[in-house]
């Protein structure tokens, strides 16, 4: 996958949330939800997220996905224009 960054982000989420589990379609059908989901936006915006997820610390990237809310928006402060938004759409969409 192009954003391998993206994908993994989108993995730890389903994995914190319970999505995927023995009843579920599992990585294989996370990740097939994921690509017409990506189709959404534009390359620039996803190279954008991609490269700034890169850029986050262990930490930083586990209290993105799933640590308080302050904590949160104040990490997503420091990406790309909409990339809160775009990760909200990931759980709504994808999930």
């Amino acid at each position: 996958m192009k954003y391998a960054s993206i994908k993994d982000a989108t993995i730890l989420l389903a994995l914190d949330n319970g999505a995927i589990n023995r009843e579920s379609d599992g990585v294989v059908g996370l990740l097939n939800r994921l690509q017409p989901f990506l189709g959404r936006y534009s390359d620039d915006f996803l190279t954008s997220v991609n490269s700034w997820l890169v850029s986050l610390s262990d930490d930083d990237l586990e209290t993105l996905l799933y640590g308080e809310s302050s904590e949160m928006f104040d990490i997503e402060e420091t990406g790309p224009h909409g990339v809160g938004e775009f990760l909200d759409q990931i759980y709504e969409d994808v999930l």
